[in-house]
């Protein structure tokens, strides 16, 4: 009588299951890298906003992370002229920190900071309104520092009426 051959189906198995999971890992980091901010729709959107968003709005936002508060905005003529953190109102030299131009501001340096040398472990993404381009939410995540920070804009509605406020220079 002959031996019976040795099985090796479950050699097959094994290589199946890591064919899988390879295949499953490099779709999700791909999925992962399709969603990130890229400069160039950063770009566009804050081309979108120079072009088309109010001189005046009010803003809502939240931040949450390394870095919280609610805040809300009064823009008017393009300057900020109130700001209040969780309701309490802020000095007006923190003022140009919190204006829609100030979180393109923030995602500018993001992304600049993503895009140095050693920055792959950041992740940024972000969501822009088709229309005005402003700012619906971000979300910022450094796995180096373990420091995350999410803006959610709760709230933007253009202000209809953009006048000066009385005795300023118009612009």
């Amino acid at each position: 009588m002959t031996a019976a051959p040795p099985n090796r189906g479950w050699i097959w198995y094994l290589v199946v299951v890591a064919v899988l999971t390879a295949a499953s890992v490099t779709g999700l980091i791909a999925y992962n890298l399709r969603q990130q901010l890229r400069p160039d729709e950063l770009a566009a959107a804050r081309a979108r906003w120079a072009e088309h968003g109010p001189r005046g709005y009010n803003l809502g936002y939240r931040k949450s992370g390394s870095v919280t508060g609610a805040f809300e905005v009064e823009v008017r003529a393009g300057k900020v002229r109130k700001v209040t953190d969780d309701g309490r109102p802020l000095e007006a030299w923190q003022y140009h920190y919190h204006s829609m131009d100030a979180l393109f501001d923030d995602l500018d340096r993001l992304v600049k900071m993503r895009d140095e040398p050693g920055g792959t472990r950041i992740y940024l993404r972000a969501e822009f309104d088709p229309e005005d381009g402003h700012l619906l939410q971000y979300l910022f995540s450094d796995s180096r520092n373990h420091n995350s920070v999410q803006v959610l804009v709760q709230k933007f509605e253009p202000v209809a009426s953009d006048a000066t406020p009385p005795g300023e220079p118009p612009g």
